[in-house]
């Protein structure tokens, strides 16, 4: 069974399938089709989130919604709701101002073991530190 030709996919695409629809009309996986829009060099439809949306998004949370209830009435996935919601000072400053903590140094212990009549010599904490 031949592969849908980058015509056929525009021309669906274009039609306004979802890249499952075009899967399920042509019998193929979908991964095959997505993987064929990148062969193809096809745009995959993307919704984008314009700053009212985001503003939206942030009159919501403050009203008290949660954010599944945001994506729920709005239509976006969580991840994106979540994503735009995130506070804005969460960058490299805030990093930067966690305290610095070092571990306590301690004495490495040389532990003997004899198994079966051999005798062994636990190194581990001579040679990794933890």
């Amino acid at each position: 069974m031949e592969h849908p030709t980058k015509d056929q996919l525009s021309q669906m695409r274009q039609q306004g399938m979802t890249i499952c629809e075009i899967a399920k009309a042509l019998g193929k996986n979908q991964g095959t089709i997505e993987y064929l829009f990148r062969k193809y060099k096809l745009r995959r439809k993307r919704n984008k989130i314009t700053l009212e949306q985001i503003e939206e998004f942030r009159r919501m949370r403050q009203e008290g919604m949660t954010i599944t209830e945001i994506a729920e009435e709005t239509g976006c996935p969580e991840g994106t709701v979540y994503y735009h919601l995130k506070p804005e000072d969460s960058g490299e400053d805030f990093v930067q101002e966690l305290p610095i903590r070092f571990a306590a140094p301690r004495k490495p212990k040389l532990e003997k073991a004899v198994y079966f009549g051999i005798r062994y010599v636990d190194v581990t904490d001579l040679y990794i530190p933890t």
